[in-house]
């Protein structure tokens, strides 16, 4: 939804999870958890608003995962990004 309607939200437009994207990809998780974020184009940003975030932050410092995917959307000059881990 990201890259087609500039929504930024963990649920798809069509009520689908997070977990449920990732099922119908074929991906096998014990843990999975996701993070998002709309702003700038420096790595700096990104990172620093992912671990302002209590939850984000969790989540990246978590040792519960041991993969990670990140995907950039660029619409009207903003930047989406999304990032999942799995465990």
């Amino acid at each position: 939804d990201i890259s087609y309607k500039g929504v930024l939200s963990y649920d798809s437009t069509n009520g689908d999870s997070p977990f449920d994207r990732l099922t119908k990809s074929g991906v096998k998780f014990n843990i999975a958890s996701e993070n998002i974020y709309k702003g700038s184009i420096l790595p700096i940003e990104l990172c620093f608003g992912w671990l302002t975030s209590a939850g984000n932050r969790n989540n990246l410092l978590s040792s519960d995962f041991s993969f990670a995917a990140v995907s950039v959307s660029v619409i009207n000059s903003t930047f989406y990004y999304v990032q999942d881990l799995i465990g």
